[in-house]
């Protein structure tokens, strides 16, 4: 699925379809995407002020998300954005500096609700691990996402490129983590495809779902995410997990 490009000239391949080298620094082969440096042990204890303004921005993000999938990206103003919350426009800038950082904070509720915890992708030795489990919980985990989120997954494939420089930029390296830990994944899987096998076959299933942003469906979010799973775990020749192995 093809991606229009990114203002500034940022590739659109370079999302989720990343066509480029989505190589992490740090990740070696046969190792899961890690986090880069653990995060300090320092307990930050939220005040009430602090606790309302992470609800008013939460709600700002909501209602921008069905505004921006009724009208579109440039037929929505921050003025619009302010009475859905009950707030002025001009108050919305205590929260987001512009509407291409609402819209950045929406899509990032996508990719939020996609990818794996940070504590789920800490790097483990293929020869421990079972890559094939792994990348089948990825595979449901990113399918219960996207259809449960049909409407901001249209946003992402309609809006993405209103984007500017920066917000794609930082959109983008999230999405490349993403893909390569999949591709890392795969491989270990399959040692025996070639690096080009293993980057078509990702991108081709990243595309299967976020083509679910393009039409309707009248499929429940269940069985949406179910027969996508099957696909791509069809599309990706995984195989069967011991426990299937061993009911038969």
């Amino acid at each position: 699925m093809a991606y229009p490009p990114a203002a500034g000239g940022a590739r659109g391949d370079d999302r989720l379809t990343d066509s480029g080298d989505d190589t992490e620094p740090g990740i070696a082969p046969g190792m899961t995407l890690s986090s880069a440096v653990p995060a300090p042990s320092i307990v930050v204890r939220p005040t009430r002020s602090t606790l309302r303004g992470t609800k008013r921005r939460a709600a700002i993000v909501a209602a921008a998300a069905e505004l921006f999938a009724r009208h579109g990206f440039p037929g929505v103003g921050m003025d619009d954005i302010g009475a859905a919350v009950g707030v002025t426009g001009p108050a919305i800038y205590r929260h987001f500096d512009s509407k291409a950082a609402v819209l950045t904070a929406v899509i990032d509720t996508i990719i939020d609700a996609v990818a794996p915890q940070p504590h789920e992708a800490k790097p483990v030795p293929a020869s421990k691990a079972d890559p094939a489990a792994t990348l089948r919980a990825r595979i449901a985990w990113y399918a219960a996402g996207v259809a449960a989120r049909r409407e901001l997954m249209a946003i992402f494939v309609r809006e993405v490129h209103h984007l500017p420089r920066e917000h794609a930029e930082r959109l983008r390296l999230r999405q490349r983590g993403l893909v390569t830990e999949w591709r890392i994944l795969l491989a270990a899987i399959h040692p025996t495809w070639d690096e080009e096998r293993v980057r078509t076959g990702v991108h081709a299933v990243f595309g299967m779902f976020n083509a679910v942003g393009t039409f309707t469906s009248p499929l429940s979010d269940a069985e949406l995410a179910a027969q996508l799973s099957t696909f791509a775990v069809a599309a990706l020749q995984l195989p069967d997990s011991p426990k299937r192995h061993s009911a038969r």
